[in-house]
């Protein structure tokens, strides 16, 4: 490797941090946040907002969803103020009921227009960062061409990511309020279930949801519980925009008429307990059997009916897990699965039932708001947000903990002396004028550019030299159209340094030498070195280059006209030091074409969870700043072992360095052949996957070091029984005739010489 004192530079120091694992925060547990403004009155609007609503979940084309309802609410309460709503259901086409046009009709009934997410012409790339990233990829693609004034969106699977990135890197939406709501995080999803995380996709989602929370202009949270798990979990909250609010609720949306009479604080007969939510481990459910099981044991008062409401989940079989304890209760036991939000109200609301809600987490749970306001009997375990929604002398009657014991506890109070009508924590008429009167607020003039979060442009615009540090070998038509892509830049302040690796082929040299003359004419400069891969070429060029920016580019890649204009504009805007972007892949020796586009590739940024397994950084082709390059110690140079980019990135995010993605498409990526060009030149993906992990080992504690290569040791090796799996399952089907037969591959040679001389030698 180069000795970089020998360019005039410091040696690489490598300052890692003791510990990567990020402290338990210091004020979760005493942390309190304001809730969003009061004023005096009612606040007239001086004009409709444009409001988005960007979701996935909501009522209609999805059953029973928390979040679904929470923005149904908001849709309804945002027009009867007199706003313009669009609902963006990133889900497209995707219906539980009904189709998708019976639904689009429903909400324009409503005088709110519902868009269900138009297809791309060009697909996500394959992969786990690209299939997770993909709704959020289209959000951002629809808004970007739109003028909304408010944009209300879930921090649940990052469907606002790419667009609240966007936003903080100075590319869009300087006119728009973005609205977090905290719903459900992943992570705090699992936790609750005591589930661990068995996908790269829960990882993905959760920096992409953290990240979400941190980028917005506003967060609201329903619950002080949720802001407090997040500090506790590291997220980097703004204090001044994290705000707590009860949920809006308005009564008219379900057609179901709040009680005249106010029978808070009374007590009803019980005859029938219901299980009220998903059917799955999260919302309760063994809890809930069990104490139901210790009531039937204790023989004392028992309802004459059970019944679980609400819907099956994937992840486990509620079916079987109900119909084995039914069998030993002696009384009436009911399944219902198909009710949407109203038809669950309209149930509860029937005399002698309660419904239950014995979840072992909860941010801010509309079962409760609507067991709130429509005077519905029921009971609660006491974990997450639920007692804050509750009146704190209602406690005694209506929570209980996660335990059978003290469920049944309660089973047996109201079963005998019969069940509270709880009295909420909150005015539901002040919380909704509050909401009211805050949109009303963003109407006046400068109310939304005070709130945005969106950088400010340089007080002196400058163009900073960039150099284009171009690698190269053996691929002289390829780099004759990858340089012609730079000279087609619009931003005219850019040097190129090309780089040849070491090419021999009479053919690349004599092109090499023409261009020598081409290059020395506009100051541009073509280095020739002895063959040492790519992580040395890159070096190479960097040590060569002038400006204050380098944007590495490969000899099989084309930049987009406005890639280092995109590039100075955002880098220019923010502190990051380290920028990727989007690409579009296409295939092919020629130029980009409709015909040979392949996907779109859309990296997440710099979550080193996520990158100990999959590349999530971006690429290669970057824009990075000459200093922090130095100070980074630039790329690592091992030979004909390839990620030296990924190992890049990881090193400098875990030494403290800032990485963005621009979630812009800049660059074309040209999809490589099998045995092409200085690429494919691994010796073995676990050679590649254990040189991206070094800063990862260098970084942790000694204790585990080992426990992280067994990690994504296990996963390489799941990976592949994945891929066998599929193999053997394609070839069933095959034998079958359900699938039709794949084109037979011609053994390479390699492989046969391979075979022939184990064969000699077993």
């Amino acid at each position: 490797m180069t000795d970089p004192t020998a360019e005039g530079r410091e040696p690489q120091t490598a300052p890692y941090p003791i510990d990567l694992i990020e402290p338990r925060h210091r004020d979760a547990d005493t942390a309190t946040f304001p809730g969003l403004p009061t004023f005096e009155g009612t606040v007239a609007p001086d004009r409709p907002l444009k409001v988005c609503i960007a979701t996935i979940d909501v009522v209609g084309p999805v059953r029973n969803g928390g979040i679904g309802t929470a923005y149904r609410y908001v849709a309804d309460f945002l027009v009867s103020c007199g706003h313009e709503v669009t609902i963006l259901y990133g889900l497209g086409q995707h219906c539980e009921n009904g189709a998708i046009e019976d639904w689009v009709d429903f909400y324009r009934e409503r005088g709110i227009t519902f868009v269900p997410m138009p297809q791309p012409e060009l697909r996500s790339s394959r992969g786990p960062v690209g299939a997770t990233s993909r709704i959020s990829r289209l959000t951002y693609e629809w808004l970007k061409d739109r003028d909304f004034d408010v944009v209300h969106v879930s921090e649940w699977r990052g469907v606002g990511y790419y667009s609240l990135l966007a936003k903080n890197l100075g590319l869009a939406f300087k006119d728009t309020v973005f609205v977090v709501k905290c719903s459900s995080p992943t992570m705090w999803n699992k936790i609750g279930g005591n589930v661990l995380p068995d996908e790269k996709r829960d990882l993905i989602l959760s920096y992409m949801e953290r990240r979400s929370v941190e980028l917005a202009d506003i967060v609201v949270s329903g619950s002080l519980h949720m802001l407090r798990w997040m500090l506790d979990s590291g997220y980097n909250l703004v204090r001044p925009r994290c705000r707590v609010q009860p949920n809006i609720m308005l009564t008219s949306t379900l057609e179901e008429a709040v009680p005249e009479s106010n029978e808070q604080g009374q007590r009803r007969p019980i005859d029938e307990i219901v299980f009220f939510g998903r059917l799955e481990p999260r919302k309760g459910i063994h809890i809930f059997c069990e104490a139901v099981d210790r009531l039937v044991k204790a023989g004392g008062p028992l309802p004459k009916k059970v019944t679980f409401l609400g819907k099956f989940a994937k992840v486990f079989d509620a079916e079987t897990h109900i119909g084995e304890r039914k069998e030993r209760w002696p009384f009436e036991v009911e399944t219902i699965t198909g009710y949407d939000q109203p038809m669950a109200v309209h149930y509860l609301r029937q005399p002698g039932r309660v419904a239950v809600i014995p979840s072992l987490l909860e941010n801010s749970s509309f079962a409760i708001y609507e067991c709130l306001i429509y005077q519905i009997n029921f009971l609660a375990s006491d974990r997450g947000g639920n007692a804050e929604l509750i009146h704190e002398d209602d406690y005694d009657d209506i929570l209980f903990q996660a335990h059978p014991a003290s469920l049944k506890r309660q089973f047996e109070r109201v079963l005998t002396h019969g069940a509270l009508v709880a009295r909420p924590s909150f005015d539901n008429d002040e919380n909704n004028r509050t909401w009211v009167n805050w949109h009303a607020s963003l109407t006046k003039p400068g109310a939304i550019q005070a709130l945005s979060r969106f950088p400010e442009a340089p007080a002196e615009p400058r163009e900073p030299l960039v150099s284009v540090c171009l690698a190269h070998y053996e691929r002289p038509d390829m780099v004759r159209h990858a340089i012609r892509s730079i000279e087609e830049q619009t931003y005219r302040n850019y040097e190129v340094v090309l780089v040849d690796d070491g090419s021999t082929s009479p053919t690349t040299v004599a092109f090499l030498e023409e261009l020598k003359t081409d290059f020395a004419a506009r100051g541009w400069q073509v280095v020739v070195q002895e063959n040492a891969y790519l992580g040395a070429s890159r070096n190479t060029a960097a040590r060569h280059a002038n400006g204050e920016y380098l944007l590495f580019m490969d000899d099989d890649n084309l930049a987009m006209p406005n890639e280092i204009e995109t590039f100075v504009h955002v880098a220019e805007r923010s502190d990051a030091d380290i920028f990727t972007c989007f690409s579009d892949m296409f295939a092919g020796d020629g130029l980009p074409s409709k015909e040979n586009s392949v996907s779109r590739i859309t990296p997440i940024g710099p979550s080193l969870t996520v990158g100990a397994f999959v590349n999530c950084f971006g690429d290669s082709n970057s824009f990075v700043r000459k200093n922090s390059f130095d100070r980074i110690g630039g790329f690592t140079e091992d030979y004909r072992i390839g990620r030296d980019d990924q190992e890049f990135f990881s090193r400098a995010v875990i030494n403290g360095f800032k990485l963005e993605v621009v979630p812009e498409t800049l660059y074309w990526y040209r999809r490589p052949k099998p045995g092409a060009g200085m690429k494919a030149m691994n010796y073995s993906v676990s050679a590649g996957q254990y040189r991206v992990l070094r800063p990862y080992i260098a970084a942790l504690p000694l204790a585990l070091r080992n426990f992280i290569l067994y990690a994504v040791g296990l996963e390489n090796k799941a990976s592949m029984l994945q891929a066998e799996n599929r193999e053997l399952q394609r070839r069933i089907e095959e034998l079958e005739g359900s699938a039709p037969p794949a084109k037979k591959k011609k053994t390479p040679l390699y492989l046969i010489i391979y075979r022939r001389i184990r064969k000699l030698f077993n």
